[in-house]
């Protein structure tokens, strides 16, 4: 016999569907968000690839070109576009594509995964007086099926992923913020630097 909830049915129905609603928004965010950075670095690369006298149209072929190689192409041309602005300038755009890159792989891994929404109730962490907190369960996409594996699954709150989300997203439209920053800097195409 299922333990009593404190909840009428209608309403716990309806917390279930708001709590899915706002996992599937936020994973619809991801996944939106990583589409656009995906256009933008097209744009990137065909203005940069121009500006460096370099062929960049292999690389804005979507049927054979991914965004890790489309990143890697970009990060090749803003090396040489925006060397003179100095070491730090480069430092700075080397941390942004390492970031740029987990944040693309973190959309990846949750896109293809599988998830469960909400998968349990834990106790939260301010103590037993406040409600118990909904949690995500996510496992990656895999074909393993050998008997008697653990349990690979990563539990989080909506709360937790959400931040994950926001996190991706502020790396990704932080990228025209860095570039205009150095955009005086511009290397003069032909010239050697």
């Amino acid at each position: 016999m299922p333990s009593p909830s404190p909840l009428p049915a209608p309403r716990r129905r309806k917390q279930a569907a708001s709590f899915e609603d706002q996992f599937h928004c936020s994973l619809g965010r991801l996944v939106h968000e990583t589409a656009r950075l995906d256009f933008l670095v097209g744009l990137q690369l065909n203005w940069l690839g121009q500006h460096c006298n370099v062929s960049v149209a292999r690389y804005l072929d979507p049927t054979k070109c991914s965004l890790a190689m489309r990143l890697a192409k970009l990060h090749s041309l803003v090396k040489r576009a925006f060397k003179p602005a100095g070491p730090a300038a480069l430092n700075e755009f080397g941390a942004w594509f390492e970031q740029a890159g987990a944040a693309r792989a973190l959309r990846n891994n949750y896109a293809h995964g599988r998830w469960g929404v909400p998968v349990r109730l834990d106790e939260d962490p301010r103590g037993p007086e406040f409600p118990r907190i909904q949690m995500l369960a996510f496992v990656a996409l895999d074909w393993d099926m050998t008997p008697n594996q653990p349990d690979r699954s990563v539990y989080m709150s909506l709360e937790s992923f959400q931040q994950q989300v926001a996190d991706a997203v502020k790396v990704f439209n932080s990228y025209f913020k860095l570039s205009e920053k150095h955009l005086p800097h511009v290397g003069v195409p032909g010239r050697r630097s």
